[in-house]
């Protein structure tokens, strides 16, 4: 069978069922909501209470708005993207539909590149209803369209990188919301680089941190932020560069995902080796919690069978244990 690379019928089946779900219209309107509520609390500290007769106030007020609505979208982009591609292949994959995929002459790549687009296009239209209400900024002054351009390739960038991250741990992962802690907590660690890397070195006690660190282009909000809380020292070369970078990192995750797909389905792999070990494993020598109450078998199945089946699997354990840690 040849390896075919495209959407295939998967997106259309995908687009049209996702087109049909609440969840992806109720996402849009507590985005469009978010932006309402950042602009009113402009609206209270900026404009309400202030003189806006001189173009320095308005541009103030233009300035200000940008800071809201960018961050607003930013910070959407990193929570709603994963939030909406989670369950892509660990739903189906419990349910059992991949498995008939895989008897099909649909490949690999069909499966996921339709997956992933149909994934996509609802949290790029999130982003979309952002882009009416920043170019209206535009026109209390103060908006650098270059930065207003640049800002929105970033948020592009990021719904790329994490809708594709997603989709890769969705073909691995088992329960919906695990696959969603754990990139939360690779993006958790991302956005804290810059700054932790910037901290370390100040408390080693090099020189004062140059303007720009290395780790510094990095940071989508450090990047959408840097012309105004640094003018002057950002071209449109580095936002082209960034998004490209996560053009680079999606790609490389939508190919592994294609290659690991069909071992994760069939239960080959690391699943089958995690299998075999805990088999081979005596009953006394796992792990348990000394004195962890449990329900008895005879006394309520039902009880007993869903105290067992929600137990954390090991890779969730170790998530909470970073999350922890971390705070």
């Amino acid at each position: 069978m040849t390896t075919r690379w495209g959407l295939g019928p998967v997106f259309v089946v995908e687009w049209l069922i996702t087109s049909r779900r609440w969840q992806v219209y109720a996402l849009r309107s507590l985005f469009v909501a978010a932006l309402l509520a950042g602009i009113t609390l402009i609206w209270v500290s900026e404009v309400s209470s202030q003189n806006l007769a001189t173009l320095q106030a308005q541009a103030k007020v233009g300035e200000a708005l940008y800071c809201c609505i960018t961050g607003v979208a930013l910070s959407m982009a990193l929570l709603a993207a994963p939030a909406a591609t989670a369950g892509a292949v660990c739903i189906d994959k419990a349910l059992g539909t991949l498995d008939h995929l895989m008897a099909t002459d649909l490949s690999d790549a069909e499966i996921v590149l339709g997956k992933l687009a149909a994934r996509l296009v609802p949290a790029l239209g999130m982003v979309g209803c952002a882009l009416p209400v920043m170019a209206l900024a535009t026109l209390l002054g103060g908006i650098d369209p270059l930065a207003l351009v640049g800002a929105v390739i970033i948020i592009l960038g990021c719904t790329l990188l994490q809708t594709a991250l997603t989709l890769m741990i969705s073909v691995w992962g088992k329960k919906t919301h695990e696959v969603l802690m754990l990139t939360y907590v690779i993006t958790i660690l991302w956005l804290f680089t810059a700054p932790l890397a910037s901290w370390l070195r100040e408390k080693l006690g090099f020189a004062p941190i140059a303007l720009f660190e290395p780790w510094d282009y990095t940071s989508p909000f450090y990047l959408v932020f840097a012309p105004y809380n640094e003018p002057g020292f950002l071209s449109f070369t580095t936002y082209v560069t960034f998004f490209a970078v996560c053009a680079a990192l999606a790609s490389a995750f939508a190919v592994l995902s294609v290659v690991q797909l069909r071992i994760a389905v069939l239960g080959r792999g690391a699943l089958a080796r995690n299998d075999k070990r805990s088999r081979s494993m005596p009953v006394r020598s796992r792990f348990r919690i000394p004195g962890w109450p449990s329900p008895r078998l005879d006394a309520n199945p039902v009880l007993w069978r869903e105290w067992h089946r929600q137990r954390p699997s090991r890779w969730s354990r170790w998530v909470w244990a970073i999350y922890v840690f971390g705070s």
